[in-house]
């Protein structure tokens, strides 16, 4: 996984919930442009949940066929509660030619989590029946996470792991993360720690909703650690942070209409999601208004 900024790709809708292939491509090939790599599908800002294993082929497909090779396309997942989900889209993917599988811990959302005999079953069900690549996931807000050494494990393992996502609001525990793998595989972080988190281990990427919203600064952001200006990334990321903070309640709408008030086609949520109207609105437009960066005042 190459450094640098990768979005949670929205998947922008028509008002009657059909996919909006015209306005999906133009945003891909907007992301494109600033060196963004796409995962496709995503359980929150790709509202993959809502997804038909059909319609994550059409995304895919389209993906493929609008960027080529320009960036790395991983057909993101939706936190499968079996295996057998998770190797369905992993057929999906190899036929349509992703560079990668990104898999969670199983998404059953149980009151008890998992122990961790049961998810070292899990995982290694999974990758034992696959032979594409694979970057595999720990997020706090699946419920529930791996051990870190079990990770390292993995990467130890199977030599199709190529990398991980890691996501959670604690520096200590993206540190934790970090420390045991040890530098096996890239990891790319989320959240808001990105800037820190790459501090930690200079391989990282970030992954975030953001990306979405303004590419251009993630691109500048990137750049600047690059050249080891470390005081000015964290400018940027520090103004980042703050308009994704302000969009962050407003979950994909949110992120939606912030791209659509910015001139870009962000296209409509699919219900049960609703767009956003009135004062909510009016908030993410303020939120725009009162950013210091230069790309959402570029339009």
């Amino acid at each position: 996984m190459p450094a640098g900024p990768y979005a949670a790709c929205i998947t922008p809708f028509n008002k009657d919930g059909s996919l909006d292939e015209a306005a999906l491509r133009e945003h891909m090939a907007q992301l494109a442009k600033h060196g963004a790599g796409l995962f496709l599908g995503a359980s929150h800002t790709g509202e993959g949940p809502l997804l038909e294993l059909s319609e994550h082929r059409r995304i895919f497909e389209i993906a493929r066929d609008a960027l080529g090779d320009q960036v790395p396309l991983y057909a993101a997942n939706i936190e499968y509660p079996s295996a057998d989900g998770v190797l369905a889209i992993a057929g999906v993917a190899r036929e349509t030619g992703m560079d990668a599988l990104q898999i969670y811990p199983p998404g059953l959302r149980a009151t008890v989590p998992l122990d961790t005999n049961s998810l070292r079953a899990f995982y290694d069900q999974v990758l034992s029946s696959l032979d594409q690549p694979v970057i595999l996931s720990s997020n706090f807000l699946s419920g529930y996470e791996a051990p870190p050494a079990m990770h390292a494990e993995f990467a130890d393992t199977y030599p199709h792991v190529i990398g991980y996502t890691k996501h959670h609001p604690s520096i200590d525990s993206v540190a934790e993360f970090l420390h045991a793998i040890d530098g096996r595989r890239p990891v790319l972080s989320g959240g808001w720690n990105g800037f820190m988190a790459h501090l930690l281990n200079p391989i990282n990427g970030e992954m975030n909703p953001m990306v979405n919203v303004v590419p251009a600064s993630y691109q500048h952001m990137f750049t600047l650690m690059a050249d080891g200006d470390h005081a000015g990334a964290a400018r940027v990321s520090h103004q980042i942070s703050r308009l994704g903070r302000s969009l962050h309640r407003f979950g994909v709408q949110g992120i939606k209409s912030a791209i659509n008030l910015l001139g870009r086609p962000g296209g409509h949520p699919r219900l049960p999601y609703l767009a956003l109207d009135g004062p909510d609105l009016d908030d993410v437009r303020a939120a725009l208004a009162a950013s210091d960066l230069e790309e959402v005042h570029a339009h």
